[in-house]
């Protein structure tokens, strides 16, 4: 792994030094293949960093999109999303997005219907003829800090 972000790098560097890491949305995927790659496995050691961290995502990211998709952009560095890919961290994080609009659909908003007959001039020369397609959204999906 290629310690490309100064996260990454600050991370690799409380493990060695033997500060506790606290786990959080945006470095549960960096610290989990930090520590793969490391071999920081219960065979090593139990209750290593891998198991730690694997256990923070099963119960803490999947369980909500709103947390999977802030460990989902945590991953936009390039090296980093290779990783992640191997370990399945991402398919876990879709399959929980997609599952979850699947079983509530409300969550996506009503259906885009047209708006019929609505006239916006006499003289539409691009022949215009009243039939408007408006999406219609509820609520925001997905709360993003940006």
């Amino acid at each position: 792994m290629h310690l490309s972000t100064p996260n990454i790098f600050e991370l690799m560097a409380k493990i060695y030094c033997g500060f506790e890491v606290n786990f959080i949305s945006e470095n549960v995927i960096p610290v989990s293949c930090l520590a793969c790659f490391l071999g920081m496995t219960d065979n090593h050691n139990p209750n290593n960093l891998l198991n730690r961290a694997l256990s923070f995502f099963e119960h803490q990211i999947i369980t909500c999109w709103n947390e999977s998709i802030k460990s989902l952009k945590a991953t936009e560095n390039q090296i980093l999303l290779q990783q992640v890919t191997k370990l399945g961290l991402i398919d876990a994080c879709v399959d929980l997005i997609i599952s979850k609009a699947l079983n509530k659909l409300i969550y996506l908003g009503e259906s885009v219907e047209p708006i019929k007959n609505l006239v916006l001039s006499d003289e539409d020369e691009d022949g215009f003829n009243g039939d408007v397609y408006k999406p219609n959204a509820k609520r925001k999906l997905f709360v993003l800090d940006s």
